[in-house]
């Protein structure tokens, strides 16, 4: 069984028989400014070290009937990038309007794929942080194919620049130029992001007319980028 903090469900028991393998599952945490770290069979907190930390997806052998504790750490959000060469591969990222709209709202690159742009989802910025809900897109850095780029990996793929005519934002499963971008940012942490292939509408930018973000030659409104604080 699993043993998690007030205020998340815990997964469900798995059966399994003695000295078999199991897939450690994963947990999404509903507790503020906290993270989820992985499963330990520490008899205690005192004698949890980073041997007996288990990850989502990892296999473990049980051994008898056990119950597994969820591990947390401190989380520290998503803080507001002002030089990019604070960015790495591996970074997990987010891409939001730089600018608050009419209503005086943040909206960040969501998890929804249109056919052909990225929807919004709404964020709360606090001392220059953000705490994503479910709906917001997190990408993780990758090296693009072009020298001095980077890749955004959404999971399931990457985001690219699709067209030279239209304003697409689309998602490949094998990058290439177009999902390959150059990113610079000022001081303000107002980002410039743009990717590198053969197609001229290139210009990641949040296009608050229609909820949107997309790639464009030229227009729309600024974008910044998010990191997590780990």
């Amino acid at each position: 069984t699993f043993s998690v903090g007030n205020g998340d469900t815990a997964p469900a028991e798995i059966q399994a028989e003695e000295n078999t393998n199991i897939t450690l599952p994963s947990l999404t945490t509903n507790l503020t400014c906290v993270k989820f770290v992985g499963w330990t069979d520490a008899d205690n907190d005192a004698a949890i070290t980073s041997s007996n930390i288990y990850k989502a997806g990892d296999t473990y052998t049980v051994t008898q009937d056990i119950t597994l504790k969820a591990v947390y750490a401190a989380g520290g959000g998503f803080v507001l990038v002002t030089d990019a060469d604070d960015l790495a591969v591996g970074d997990k990222v987010i891409i939001v309007s730089a600018i608050a709209d009419g209503d005086s709202k943040f909206w960040a690159l969501s998890t929804t794929q249109n056919n052909n742009n990225r929807g919004q989802e709404e964020v709360q910025i606090i001392d220059n942080t953000i705490e994503p809900s479910a709906g917001v897109q997190i990408l993780t850095l990758e090296t693009g194919t072009q020298t001095g780029t980077f890749a955004f990996n959404t999971g399931e793929g990457y985001l690219y620049a699709a067209s030279s005519s239209s304003n697409y934002l689309k998602t490949q499963t094998t990058n290439d130029a177009n999902g390959s971008w150059t990113i610079e940012i000022d001081n303000a942490g107002v980002a410039t992001i743009k990717a590198q292939g053969t197609y001229t509408h290139n210009w990641l930018r949040y296009n608050g007319g229609n909820d949107i973000f997309s790639c464009y030659a030229s227009g729309q409104a600024a974008v910044s980028i998010y990191k997590e604080s780990i």
